[in-house]
């Protein structure tokens, strides 16, 4: 499916080197500075998943909102649960 193949990108995909999930990270930094947009880098996919690269150059339309939709829910269940427990702690 592919929001599940999206959902394990954002997940797992790292650069070289770093161990840590790049999108995961970009998206706590998002939520500590208040914004709502993140920026996908294609090659990135390319690397990770080059079926999902694919499916996003010729079907942008469909896949866009599609992507926006699993970063969206990835954010509210892993990153603003974490962000809302932190405001309680202080």
């Amino acid at each position: 499916d592919t929001k599940q193949r999206f959902r394990r990108f954002i997940e797992h995909f790292e650069l070289p080197d770093s161990g840590v999930s790049y999108y995961d990270e970009k998206l706590r930094a998002l939520a500590e500075v208040g914004q709502a947009v993140l920026d996908l880098d294609c090659q990135h996919v390319n690397e990770y998943d080059s079926y999902l690269y694919k499916l996003l150059m010729d079907y942008p339309q469909e896949m866009i909102p599609l992507f926006d939709d699993v970063a969206s829910d990835y954010f509210q269940e892993s990153i603003a649960p974490l962000d809302e427990e932190a405001e309680f702690a202080r």
